[in-house]
């Protein structure tokens, strides 16, 4: 009796069944697999943010009060004015260093703060003294430390491009972004090269609403004005500030310490420019919560807000708590100037419950509310 041959492999129909079962049952896992990572970055974030609350908290029982939000120029200083020139002459900007500087100690980074040359007294302020001069233009080891990549000042859904091609110096009275992921070094205007690679954050201080409501100097007298409405929402960390957790009028679980920041995109998914840890010292929160999407959006990612990759922005407030804040509501829709002691003419619902978080004696004791996202 003769056998029919054994038949080896598969159908071409066969194959395309397989192939066709596998496509979909592997887009059924992705979204799955997809939300598993999310879910798991968010707490390696959250925990970032712990630990970088609890390093304020350590920073605090050591010294008595708070680190500054940055140091920069003295607001009373009548060169204050070049505080605003990002192709000025940079050696007279004050020290540029930022919050998270003060932290390295804490967060277990102590060989790389030995590194630091520059003065980090708030009290020291002097423009002939080469420890009160940038960092980033005069002393050669803080650059050099300044390039070190620490795992806890990165969300891992964060931007964090370090080829960034933007290269410029920003700083403000309630922002400091000294030096971005690469640069040329600008002294009096001249390009200085190489390029050198930061190391970059996705986590900064809370100035308040708008800093300290700091609107303008008089550039021969140094004389500062304020605007009363911003005023009174100023936050945790400004220039030279040295505020104390024992002294928050609104409660450490009222007011915003450090939150979530990406930088600057020109597309989506794309860093225009990055924001380096050793000199970005805290961000404003009158331009609201800010989100992963396209360079034309209203709401894509600005340096000049707090902002993340996830469905929420993350904070760490006073009393060492992280949550989860929505941007719903929370935009002001427009980047221009407002009357004085006014808001935005046309911010959102939740912009004025952002701002009173921000702030640390506005006299709102909010502690949840439609933000909130736990």
């Amino acid at each position: 009796m003769s056998r029919s041959p054994r038949r080896i492999g598969f159908t071409m129909i066969e194959l395309l069944v397989v192939i066709a079962i596998a496509g979909v049952l592997f887009g059924m896992l992705m979204p799955a697999v997809q939300m598993v990572r999310e879910s798991a970055n968010r707490t390696v974030c959250q925990n970032n943010l712990k630990q970088l609350a609890l390093a304020c908290h350590n920073y605090q029982s050591t010294f008595g009060h708070l680190p500054p939000g940055y140091l920069a120029v003295p607001k009373d200083d009548s060169s204050f004015h070049t505080f605003f020139n990002p192709f000025g002459d940079l050696t007279i900007t004050g020290q540029n260093v930022g919050l998270l500087t003060y932290l390295l100690p804490y967060i277990e980074q102590e060989n790389i703060f030995r590194q630091v040359t520059v003065s980090l007294d708030p009290y020291k302020y002097d423009i002939s003294d080469p420890a009160c001069q940038s960092w980033y233009l005069n002393h050669p080891s803080d650059l050099a430390a300044a390039q070190s990549v620490i795992q806890t000042f990165l969300c891992p859904s964060g931007i964090g491009d370090p080829n960034a091609t933007h290269q410029q110096t920003y700083w403000s009275e309630e922002i400091i972004i000294s030096v971005f992921s690469s640069f040329k070094m600008w002294n009096d205007g001249l390009h200085q090269t190489p390029f050198i690679p930061l190391g970059l954050t996705n986590y900064t201080g809370v100035s308040g609403s708008r800093g300290d409501g700091f609107s303008g100097s008089d550039l021969l007298t140094g004389q500062c004005t304020y605007d009363s409405y911003y005023q009174q929402f100023a936050g945790l960390f400004n220039n030279r500030s040295q505020n104390s957790l024992d002294k928050i009028p609104d409660g450490t679980s009222c007011t915003l310490m450090i939150g979530e920041c990406q930088g600057e995109v020109i597309s989506a998914g794309y860093l225009e420019f990055g924001l380096a840890w050793f000199g970005i010292g805290s961000l404003m929160t009158k331009y609201g919560l800010r989100g992963p999407l396209s360079y034309d959006d209203q709401n894509s990612p600005t340096w000049a807000a707090f902002q993340s990759n996830h469905r929420v922005v993350h904070f760490a407030f006073a009393d060492g708590s992280v949550h989860g804040l929505k941007r719903d509501g929370t935009l002001p829709n427009d980047f221009g100037f407002t009357p004085p002691g006014a808001p935005p003419s046309n911010a959102g619902p939740n912009w004025l419950l952002l701002q009173q978080l921000a702030g640390v004696a506005d006299g709102a004791l909010v502690q949840s509310g439609t933000l909130w996202d736990d």
